[in-house]
């Protein structure tokens, strides 16, 4: 481990208080962590952070949890998080993740008062080919291929999830390939898990043979209601 870092504690007048990470670095095997960044207001904290990793793999974590094979040549996350604690509120201003093939980015709050309450939005986009370079999950067996884009939103009343597929191609096992797959996919659920709907639709080829495939369903407490429509 290696640390370098200031802090000001502005004559203890916390509000004005800081820390600066300038290089905060861990290595272990081939794998290295690198985190930056700053902390200001030491009563209501403000942080701006980012955490980089190179040569990161699943043998480089096993010491410490089991994953599935993979090695990540380089990756990056940020978070802007500003937390008023006087009024028991925290505010993800803005995050992202950037990996091979992969972006995620993110927003939202958090009341932790008499009830929580809480409000996030993500968005994100997967290219396939490229995760399954170092993710080997992707590649084998499956060998995906394609672009998946994600929306999604997550709220203490509601969440709400929705997925466009572009020419998303692949192996479901020796017998079925599918290529050319197109549509999307949403899915609207109330927290209670009492009233939702989904819909998907779907269109691509399997075994060279095109597909059409479509579903709407409806759940209220009473019942689930769905229609399947494929050719």
């Amino acid at each position: 481990l290696s640390l370098l870092a200031r802090v000001n504690l502005k004559g203890l007048d916390l509000s004005q208080a800081y820390l600066i990470i300038d290089k905060f670095t861990g290595a272990y095997q081939k794998a290295l962590l690198t985190l930056t960044g700053r902390l200001d207001n030491f009563e209501n904290p403000q942080a701006s952070l980012q955490l980089t990793a190179r040569n990161l793999s699943a043998a480089s974590l096993q010491p410490w949890v089991e994953l599935p094979a993979f090695e990540l040549p380089e990756g990056n996350l940020k978070l802007d998080v500003n937390a008023a604690l006087d009024a028991q509120h925290i505010t993800l201003q803005q995050s992202s993740l950037n990996l091979p093939g992969l972006t995620l980015e993110g927003k939202g709050e958090v009341s932790y008062g008499k009830k929580v309450r809480y409000n996030f939005n993500a968005t994100g986009e997967g290219k396939l080919g490229e995760l399954g370079r170092w993710f080997e999950l992707i590649a084998t067996p499956y060998q995906l291929v394609g672009t998946l884009a994600l929306q999604a939103q997550v709220s203490h009343e509601q969440m709400a999830a929705q997925a466009t597929l572009q020419e998303i191609g692949g192996l479901a096992n020796a017998q079925m390939r599918f290529a050319n797959l197109n549509g999307r996919v949403s899915v609207e659920e109330q927290t209670d898990w009492k009233r939702g709907k989904a819909q998907v639709t779907l269109q691509g080829k399997l075994n060279a043979n095109p597909f059409v495939v479509s579903l709407q369903a409806t759940q209220t407490p009473q019942k689930i209601k769905a229609i399947l429509n494929a050719s």
